[in-house]
């Protein structure tokens, strides 16, 4: 898990299993403890090259996908600097999207807040704040953003605001703005705010809607788990549904047959839809 324990990561023959590549060198980098890459999450594959969210030293690291050799810079900063979330997945084929939840991190209770980073090549900003992943489809893309809630635009957007080098953060340099912050009014297509003390758990887009699980607390009443889908043209409500009970971060599902099955902290699955 950690650098220091050093880092393996194989390509196998998936119909053998025989070792085609090897790289046990990228956990020792430099330093007196030998900072590198860890393994702190997902691996993604883009443009021939296979990606691992590494914490926070080297992250996402690049392999090439064919000989296995560590591609990302071997000289490290001085203090810890990367996005250390545990997700790693592809926009377009080109674009990765990182971040989120710390690995093995409690759902309850986070250190330091988290965010999800867009990067192409050697270029990046951040994305969107939260631990809840964007999902997005050919046309549609949705985000959170804190208690202002789901917001939806069009995937070209997010593409064209990338090229353009994305709003600069207002009096100086420190790269803390997101997209989400500074989104213009003109390319918005919609926004659902959520109550105050309130987030978004589990994200789901399917053809006609984007399905959420929303954390909704209150100061004096209970908390309640709430199951939502959402037109993807307007994000009228289409239809709401009172979870039994707690529900995981990310715990949820829709399958070909438009049922929607959300995993609780209680370790049951519930399920919606169907016949």
């Amino acid at each position: 898990m950690a650098d220091f324990s050093l880092t393996h990561v194989l390509a196998l023959d998936a119909v053998t299993g025989t070792v085609k590549w090897r790289n046990d060198d990228s956990g020792h980098l430099q330093g007196s403890l030998g900072n590198g890459v860890s393994v702190q999450g997902d691996l993604a594959v883009a443009s021939g090259q296979l990606l691992l969210a590494g914490g926070n030293q080297v992250s996402p690291a690049v392999f090439d996908l064919g000989t296995g050799a560590l591609l990302s810079s071997r000289e490290l900063p001085e203090k810890p600097h990367a996005n250390r979330g545990q997700e790693m997945a592809v926009f377009r084929g080109r674009y990765l999207i990182f971040g989120g939840q710390l690995l093995y991190s409690s759902p309850d209770v986070v250190a330091t807040p988290a965010y999800y980073t867009i990067r192409s090549g050697e270029t990046e900003y951040r994305l969107a704040p939260g631990r809840t992943a964007p999902v997005w489809s050919d046309k549609d893309f949705v985000f959170t953003n804190g208690q202002k809630g789901l917001t939806a635009t069009d995937a070209d957007t997010i593409e064209e605001l990338f090229k353009a080098g994305l709003p600069k953060p207002a009096g100086g340099s420190s790269g803390r703005e997101s997209l989400a912050e500074a989104l213009p009014k003109e390319r918005l297509r919609w926004n659902v705010p959520l109550p105050p003390f309130s987030e978004t758990l589990a994200l789901v887009l399917s053809g006609n809607a984007v399905v959420a699980v929303d954390e909704i607390s209150f100061l004096e009443k209970p908390t309640r788990f709430l199951l939502s889908a959402y037109n993807l043209k307007d994000g009228s409500a289409l239809w709401q549904q009172e979870l039994p009970g707690p529900a995981l971060r990310d715990g949820l599902l829709v399958d070909r047959a438009g049922r929607v099955i959300v995993a609780l902290a209680s370790g049951e699955l519930t399920c919606f839809g169907g016949r």
